[in-house]
């Protein structure tokens, strides 16, 4: 036990010994891990893209009408589901208007997904550049202290080390997450593309108006839908 406080204890004082610039670089620190938390918590694509959710509102459009659609769109907030409003309360409009407002609506909601991921991709640069400037300054105080002190010499070489180390174990998993997020936030809002094209080519042909007159509705109809084939 006694051997473990001691091996924590000089790990502590090697890191102290990084100087006053690994303040920063764990603040950088506690904001990637703040964001990437956030952001893997957001970026669910059951969240995002909830199937059961979009099956209903097609089904309420269908069996109940655009405004019943509009109520469920309202119970459950999100990104799809407020373009599918968006969509909806604009049904009376031609296909190409239709899908401005879609787009429109799209672009309003982007905000939402990516949130945070220009802090998350500046992070890496800025926790680098502090560990750089580490380097510089440990160099610095190294050659100074030259010709009056071998222990000096030490600590600004070691200063210089522990910074850069810091700054890169700080850059490299944040880099990872900020590409890893942006893949993801590509990928989502293709689907929500999809999904949109999908409702526009449904309300632009009166698809639901029929589906209400027959009192039937599957959702697997969509991918017949938005292929033209219905």
């Amino acid at each position: 036990m006694l051997e473990i406080i001691t091996i924590i204890t000089g790990g502590f004082e090697r890191l102290l010994g990084g100087g006053w610039l690994l303040i920063p670089l764990v603040i950088y620190s506690l904001f990637a891990h703040a964001i990437i938390l956030n952001r893997a918590v957001a970026l669910r694509k059951k969240k995002l893209i909830p199937t059961t959710v979009i099956s209903e509102i097609y089904r309420a459009l269908t069996r109940g009408g655009p405004e019943t659609a509009i109520n469920l769109c309202n119970q459950w907030p999100g990104v799809l589901t407020n373009v599918m409003k968006a969509g909806i309360i604009h049904r009376h409009y031609d296909e190409e208007r239709l899908k401005l407002v879609v787009k429109f609506a799209l672009e309003d909601e982007k905000p939402n997904i990516t949130r945070y991921l220009h802090i998350l991709g500046m992070l890496p640069s800025v926790a680098m550049s502090t560990g750089l400037l580490g380097t510089v300054v440990g160099m610095i105080k190294s050659f100074g202290s030259l010709y009056v002190s071998p222990t000096v010499v030490a600590e600004g070489i070691s200063e210089a080390l522990i910074t850069t180390v810091a700054g890169l174990t700080v850059a490299l998993p944040t880099y990872i997450a900020h590409n890893y997020f942006s893949n993801r936030v590509s990928s989502i809002l293709i689907e929500i593309e999809r999904h949109s094209i999908s409702l526009v080519r449904f309300l632009a042909t009166g698809e639901y108006k029929l589906f209400q007159e027959e009192g039937t509705f599957d959702y697997s109809d969509l991918e017949a839908i938005s292929k033209g084939k219905k």
